[in-house]
């Protein structure tokens, strides 16, 4: 459910730089909620997170209310980087050190999974959102981390991901030394999660912008106040 409506700016010294992901998509307009409602689930916030939550619980056949203050997919999810990775810092050699292998290869997998998910799930929308595999990469950014870069590809490789060390990037300039994490992706955030708000919106289920949940009552059934 989209419009094309002209956005409302804020003044200029509250105004974040402006996002590529809204700039080429609609606003979106969908209804506050007005009046109370039952359903299964309530999911708190329509960012990325909150609409895979209401869009998994609705495949399995939930009745699912998404509320958002403000409007979906134009916060933090509306200024991300937009990369869908499993490399997240030098992450594996710290958990292997600090936890133990099989762990560090749960959560691997794990994020490994979650890329296959949004590609599958971008299929079955059939939704152009840009999704392209190319590799991912942190670099060192002097020679004295470069052994440190070193580890941590050789720690993600040990876990089965697709990690290794590399002196040669596409990047403009010279490094040192670098992780390579091939088949990680890239995509455009919110067109896919427009295409997820449409596909929750409906058979029971409902989108709500402009609408903030103030408490909650853990009670049975539990209750959320708006």
């Amino acid at each position: 459910m989209t419009a094309e409506k002209p956005r409302a700016e804020p003044p200029s010294d509250e105004r974040p730089p402006e996002s590529l992901w809204l700039a080429t998509t609609p606003e979106t307009d969908y209804e506050p909620l007005a009046d109370g409602l039952e359903v299964n689930t309530v999911v708190v916030g329509g960012g990325i997170t909150g609409l895979t939550t209401a869009d998994r619980l609705t495949d399995a056949g939930q009745e699912v209310a998404v509320l958002e203050a403000d409007r979906i997919a134009e916060s933090t999810t509306g200024h991300t980087t937009a990369k869908l990775t499993s490399q997240h810092g030098l992450v594996y050699d710290f958990l292997t050190s600090k936890f133990d292998d099989e762990r560090a290869r749960q959560y691997a997998r794990a994020n490994e999974a979650a890329i296959d998910a949004v590609e599958s799930r971008i299929d079955d929308l059939g939704v152009d959102c840009g999704f392209e595999r190319l590799p991912a990469y942190v670099y060192a950014a002097s020679a004295d981390d470069v052994e440190t870069v070193r580890s941590e590809a050789a720690a993600a490789a040990d876990l089965g991901l697709p990690a290794s060390f590399t002196e040669t990037t596409d990047l403009p300039y010279d490094v040192p030394g670098a992780v390579r994490f091939d088949d990680q992706a890239q995509f455009h955030p919110r067109k896919y999660l427009l295409a997820v708000a449409e596909s929750v919106h409906g058979d029971g289920s409902h989108v709500f912008e402009g609408t903030r949940a103030l408490d909650v009552d853990p009670g049975d059934p539990c209750e959320v106040e708006t």
